[in-house]
């Protein structure tokens, strides 16, 4: 299990999809181009999709039906070289995303590790503490 965010995006990096409800996990996985199935249980989930072009890989946990779910993964698997490929055009934007990651980890000290006794940012619920690391949980 990764401990910093910089562990986890290494991780997913590797990945040849995800699928997900979390919304960070999803941003995560766009900015290192892994295709994505995103299960949408809020709006910003759904706008977030819509916003890089992948709403066809998105299923509304509200309104879901059951055979739509396996033809919506089948679709990004067959077409996730593609889809990678479509991302990679974004990275200029997911460079920059990853390098201030990067900053804000050495700006605060940690250097990407979990100090103990140090409040962190969970990126899952955004606590926020004195000073900032980043966990994923």
């Amino acid at each position: 299990m990764p401990e910093t965010s910089l562990e986890a995006i290494d991780l997913m990096s590797r990945a040849s999809m995800v699928t997900s409800a979390r919304f960070h996990v999803l941003i995560f996985a766009t900015m290192v181009a892994v295709p994505m199935v995103a299960l949408s249980y809020d709006p910003k989930v759904s706008a977030f999709m819509a916003s890089i072009g992948e709403l066809d890989a998105c299923l509304d946990l509200r309104g879901i039906e059951t055979a739509t779910a396996p033809a919506v993964v089948d679709l990004v698997w067959k077409e996730r070289e593609f889809r990678r490929n479509l991302r990679d055009a974004c990275s200029p934007i997911s460079k920059r995303s990853l390098e201030n990651l990067v900053l804000l980890n050495h700006r605060f000290g940690l250097n990407g590790a979990r100090v103990p006794g140090v409040p962190t940012i969970s990126i899952s619920n955004l606590e926020v503490g004195s000073k900032v690391g980043f966990a994923i949980t």
